[in-house]
Parts: structure tokens; C-alpha cells; sequence
């Protein structure tokens, strides 16, 4: 399946994360060419990762740093108006967990489905419950064809914060993570988590899960949705398990 991959944020973690090679971002590659666009620019962003994978970066920006909206706005204008996405059967942005307003409004409009990822974090359970909130609104309100498919719960620890939050909202568990320090080692050596030489127990089990996320991704008749995330003030008031005694 040809996909490509889309960091759509400023940090360049996903390339940087995935190979070993570094390519201009998008927004760099225009401010250089002084926003002339050809063919050659798209081929110079664009990092292999396999036969069946690109990468590329759509932030940072020089001239727009410090001003996300305006990076992501430039970004889906020209992708829309220029055939580039044609070659692959799928594509997968790369959003970061840090903020979520209106200059991400592009996605809903333009995405199928989405998978919310958290660390377990109450920050990051905030935003991904305001996604949610978001998503719905959109279906519901404005006919944005976006479905959410569930979350991934990564680096999990003892806490079952994350856990209690996504059976309450009733929203699928797609996968979760442990907090593993081999995994860390595979992301400092730019490999995935099937380049474990020797799999446990559960790694392999991971492994498995990763399958089965890759087969929810290509799942064509899958209308997900959340069906009742809760309002901020609702959310501030999770009260930690009491420990055991």
C-alpha cells in the first residue's frame, strides 16, 4: 500500500525519527524557491523510507515560525491544488498532541478517520477529549466526513487514568503501549517495533496490536465515533483509583 506519511507540526520528528536522512520541510523548500512550486521542489521534500512509504515534513518555517496556523493553511492550499497526493493510495498526518484549535480545521474537512494518541498525561487527556468533542460537532453539524476510530494509549504505566477516561467516553482501545525502555532504544536507533531481535512475550503481543491498528487504518466500512466525551469541568474532576491498601 503506497502511503505517505505527513509530520503536521513544526518539530520534524517523524523523519527524523524514521531514517536517517534529513530533507527540507515543505514550507522551508517554498521560502527558498520564493514560493515558486514545481515538480522538482515536491521530489526534494519527499524522504523514502521504503518502497512503500514516504515521509515529509510540513513544518518548520522560517518565515511563518512561532505562527502554526499559517503554516498548516499555506501547507493544505497547495496541497490541494497541486496533484501530489495522487501516487498514493493512503495518507497519514502526523498531528501534534500539543494544541488543537482552528488552524487544524483543514483536517476534518479533508480526513476520513482519525486515532487519538495520549501518553496517559491529564494534558494530554484533556486535548484528546476536546477532539473528540470537535470531531462530533463536525459530523453532526457541519457533515465533515472525519470518524474517530479510537485511541491509543501509549507508554502506559501503573496509572489507569487513561484507561478509566476511554472506557467512560466510550471510545475504543485500539492499542496500548507499555512504558518500555527497549521501545525508547528502538527510536534512538531509527528502527520500528519489529526490529526487536529477540521478541518477548510482550513484544510480540505489541506486534500483534500494531497489525491489528494497520488493519482499523484500511477499514472501509468502520464509522466509530466516541459517543459522549465530557465537558472540561467534567474532566478536571477524574479523581485518581484510591490505592490499596
Amino acid at each position: 500500500v503506497k502511503t505517505l506519511l505527513v509530520g503536521a507540526d513544526q518539530k520534524k520528528d517523524l523523519s527524523r525519527s524514521l531514517g536517517p536522512e534529513q530533507r527540507s520541510s515543505l514550507m522551508e523548500a517554498l521560502e527558498s524557491a520564493e514560493y515558486r512550486w514545481d515538480d522538482e521542489l515536491w521530489e526534494s521534500i519527499l524522504l523514502p523510507i521504503s518502497p512503500y512509504v514516504d515521509v515529509m515534513e510540513l513544518g518548520p518555517s522560517a518565515v511563518l515560525s512561532g505562527n502554526y496556523a499559517n503554516v498548516l493553511e499555506v501547507a493544505f492550499s497547495l496541497i490541494r491544488t497541486n496533484p501530489v497526493m495522487d501516487p498514493y493510495e493512503e495518507v497519514l498526518m502526523d498531528v501534534t498532541d500539543e494544541r488543537f484549535d482552528a488552524a487544524t480545521l483543514p483536517l476534518f474537512a479533508d480526513s476520513d478517520k482519525a486515532i487519538a494518541v495520549t501518553d496517559g498525561s491529564p494534558e494530554s487527556l484533556f486535548v484528546m477529549n476536546r477532539l473528540f468533542r470537535a470531531v462530533l460537532i463536525g459530523a453532526y453539524e457541519n457533515g465533515f466526513r472525519m470518524r474517530m476510530l479510537g485511541a491509543v494509549l501509549n507508554r502506559m504505566g501503573a496509572d489507569d487514568l487513561a484507561q478509566r477516561y476511554v472506557a467512560g467516553v466510550q471510545c475504543k482501545q485500539l492499542l496500548t503501549v507499555p512504558a518500555d525502555p527497549e521501545l525508547n532504544n528502538l527510536r534512538g536507533l531509527q528502527l520500528h517495533v519489529f526490529a526487536f531481535k529477540r521478541p518477548g512475550a510482550a513484544q510480540r503481543q505489541l506486534q500483534m496490536g500494531v497489525m491489528g491498528l494497520a488493519d482499523h487504518l484500511r477499514g472501509r466500512d468502520l464509522n466509530l465515533m466516541p459517543l459522549k466525551p465530557i465537558t472540561d469541568e467534567e474532566f478536571w474532576s477524574l479523581e485518581p483509583e484510591p490505592a490499596a491498601n
